[in-house]
């Protein structure tokens, strides 16, 4: 096992009831916890990685960029009013 001896150790009940606070102190100070169930190593709390979006293109560059290759430039869109119904006559209007 990974240096369980430098880490600190918290019993599962504690890690209950604390949870919250002990995962802001591994995030705050990057050293991982470990947590036992009557003095048994059972599972260890730390930070998680994060993967970088690096190798990403930016979403709206991508969007503009599909765009441009499917979408046609003479395409309009009818407007909004033109796709509705007619509406119907109001019968105590008369």
């Amino acid at each position: 096992m990974w240096l369980v001896d430098s880490m600190k150790a918290v019993g599962i009940f504690e890690a209950k009831t604390k949870l919250t606070s002990l995962c802001e102190e591994v995030v705050r100070s990057g050293v991982a916890i470990l947590i036992q169930k009557r003095g048994k190593p059972m599972v260890v709390l730390q930070r998680a990685e994060v993967p970088s979006h690096s190798g990403h293109p930016d979403i709206l560059a991508a969007w503009h960029s599909w765009q441009e290759n499917h979408l046609p430039s003479e395409v309009e869109f009818p407007q909004v009013e033109e796709l509705r119904t007619p509406p119907k006559p109001n019968p105590l209007a008369q």
